[in-house]
């Protein structure tokens, strides 16, 4: 066990807008808006308590999109 190695490999990934946006090929302001307004068209979020960012975990945004797949 190396003091950085397994630690590092399970540390999540952190997305933010501008993935989602590229990756559902829609204007990073459009995920902004949509975040707010309709929550259930994006993959789940992550949210921090006392936190406003939008943030995502990558493996939950795939997990997400593969859910579509027939």
């Amino acid at each position: 066990f190396s003091e950085n190695g397994d630690e590092e490999m399970n540390k999540p990934n952190i997305v933010g807008p501008e993935y989602i946006a590229e990756l559902l090929g829609i204007e990073v302001s459009t995920v902004k808006m949509d975040a707010r307004r309709s929550p259930t068209s994006l993959p789940p979020r992550l949210a921090i308590p006392g936190r406003k960012a939008l943030m995502w975990i990558e493996e939950d945004v795939i997990d997400w999109l593969n859910s579509f797949r027939p």
